[in-house]
């Protein structure tokens, strides 16, 4: 499995003056895919948390290539980039369902922590999850 969809429905609460997704919003529907994805592996969020381990975001990036609109039905494709043993680096693309136009493409990079600033070795258990969804042709 390389990649796993999400689909939202855009709210208004999630668009801006020009009646369009603010760009904020599309880091949040990032986020949101990837907490899907997680779950989607085997491996919510919480479960890592109750084990002392975060995803510490250190880098983000995005390119907005076409806007949507209120009401509009979208989804959100994540997969895994890099996947190192201190790091993971996720990718997104979201889609408007009904044409399925490119509307934004980005990356998260996180560094697994234990709550301080410093990365860590993510347990062979854990990782084994994520390594299950990580395309066997990337280095």
């Amino acid at each position: 499995m390389s990649w796993h969809e999400s689909e939202i429905v855009v709210r208004y609460a999630d668009t801006d003056q020009m009646g369009v997704i603010h760009h904020a919003s599309h880091l949040l529907y990032c986020e949101m895919g990837r907490i899907n994805f997680c779950e989607h592996l085997g491996l919510p969020y919480h479960v890592l948390e109750e084990a002392g381990y975060y995803l510490m975001v250190s880098e983000l990036t995005g390119r907005y290539r076409a806007p949507a609109r209120y009401g509009e039905k979208l989804y959100i494709k994540t997969g895994i980039a890099v996947l190192k043993p201190k790091l993971i680096q996720f990718k997104y693309e979201i889609r408007n369902r009904e044409e399925n136009q490119l509307l934004f493409t980005g990356t998260s990079k996180h560094l697994f922590s234990q709550g301080t600033k410093a990365a860590v070795r993510l347990p062979a258990e854990f990782f084994a999850f994520f390594e299950k969804a990580y395309p066997a042709e990337n280095p």
